[in-house]
């Protein structure tokens, strides 16, 4: 791509452009550093090094960049400059597979992410970012169904914990440990904040940490403030179809249905669509139910055994009144939930789609009383049809948690 194209998209000066060629076991490395306004060439290097030497290769273009930028690195961010996550290549490898499938946010591709989390961890034991990313990956298992939510919760604290004792300074195991704070409940949100601001303090470029701040936010209804955090992290990494997905809530939870599915059809350009638990919930109020029932019927395929998947289909056909097969699914979920009612939450939403008002805060209530629930959001427009009611004020009192 052009470069002075790809600087004015990112609204960036200066573009780092690089090639890698691997013979062997050798490696060739060319990079430039691009002036993005003339498209000139500021500074450029060849750099030819064994496979092993990967890393080294890293933190010598990194300090001759930031000298060619004339850049001033405090003392911690030299530091920061010089700390190698890990030493060993195979872990590393598996670590950014693990990365790139945690991405795609099925069923599959997460417990694929585990799997590729858990073999850099075998390569590595000390390898902290591996333990935050197992640590994300478990706690979207647990509020996206696929595992009990008090699972998920249990081993999402318990893998950001084994980060944490091996570096507390890591911006990402912070995020970890928040994320488990505000994504399952109740929730403790002055906690889970805390955890959020102070990854952001150590690491203000880290968009994941400004994604599930921007979360945190949404579940306490502070839309304007959430929008902000999330269009902060979009623009650090605008190729995330997650935090893409994720500023479309709050113009949907205002109401603003037209924007909200004009920026989720721009974020199902970069991931697939319907993987997001409140996004079936936009295509019907958009009056794109239709879409919908065409995304459902090309993914059939490839997610039959994704909750998330069963899920958003049972929603359409409720929406589309098509009532035996709505039921049908509530059943297919209730297998899948198991004793651990994982998908309990989202029968909710199918029996207030369904207008069953009794039933959808029967299951709420169910899945709070054995901690099933995980993430909630309280101004969901799926809730309107039960808004009003007594018992649904006194479920989000007990689901909030600690807001204070």
């Amino acid at each position: 791509m052009d470069a002075q194209l790809v600087a004015k998209e990112l609204k960036v000066q200066t573009l780092l452009t690089g090639r890698v060629r691997q013979r062997g076991d050798g490696l060739t490395i060319g990079v430039e550093l691009i002036n993005a306004q003339d498209n000139s060439e500021m500074w450029g290097q060849q750099y030819n090094r064994k496979l092993a030497d990967v890393f080294a290769v890293q933190e010598e273009i990194a300090k001759e960049v930031s000298a060619k930028l004339r850049l001033k690195l405090t003392g911690a961010e030299q530091e920061q400059l010089a700390k190698r996550p890990t030493e060993n290549l195979k872990a590393f490898q598996y670590y950014m597979q693990g990365r790139a499938a945690a991405q795609r946010r099925t069923s599959a591709d997460l417990l694929a992410s585990v799997s590729y989390y858990e073999k850099a961890l075998q390569e590595d034991g000390n390898y902290a970012l591996a333990y935050a990313g197992l640590s994300d990956a478990y706690a979207n298992l647990g509020y996206y169904g696929s595992i009990a939510p008090m699972e998920g919760r249990r081993k999402a604290e318990e893998a950001a914990r084994k980060a944490l004792a091996v570096d507390d300074k890591l911006a990402e195991a912070h995020t970890a440990l928040g994320q488990v704070y505000i994504a399952f409940a109740p929730s403790n949100f002055p906690t889970g904040d805390g955890e959020l601001k102070h990854a952001i303090e150590l690491n203000p470029n880290l968009a994941v940490a400004r994604y599930n701040l921007g979360l945190s936010l949404i579940r306490q209804g502070r839309l304007d403030e959430a929008l902000t955090e999330l269009t902060k992290a979009r623009e650090l990494d605008p190729l995330s179809s997650v935090i893409a997905r994720a500023v479309v809530i709050p113009y949907y939870f205002k109401r603003d249905y037209a924007r909200a599915f004009e920026l989720l059809q721009q974020a199902n350009e970069l991931g697939p669509p319907l993987s997001a638990t409140w996004e079936i919930g936009l295509y019907i109020r958009a009056g794109k139910l239709d879409q919908a029932f065409a995304e459902i019927e090309k993914a059939k395929a490839t997610r039959e055994d994704d909750p998330l998947f069963v899920y958003s289909s049972g929603m359409a056909y409720a929406a589309a009144g098509k009532q035996a097969e709505a039921r049908e699914v509530v059943q297919e979920l209730e297998k899948m939930g198991g004793t651990g009612l994982g998908t309990g939450h989202w029968i909710a939403k199918i029996c207030a789609t369904l207008n069953d008002k009794d039933l959808a805060i029967e299951w709420l209530e169910r899945v709070l009383a054995t901690g099933s629930i995980g993430v909630f959001y309280k101004d969901e427009p799926v809730w309107d049809s039960i808004r009003d009611d007594p018992r649904f004020a006194s479920f989000v009192e007990k689901v909030m948690g600690k807001t204070q």
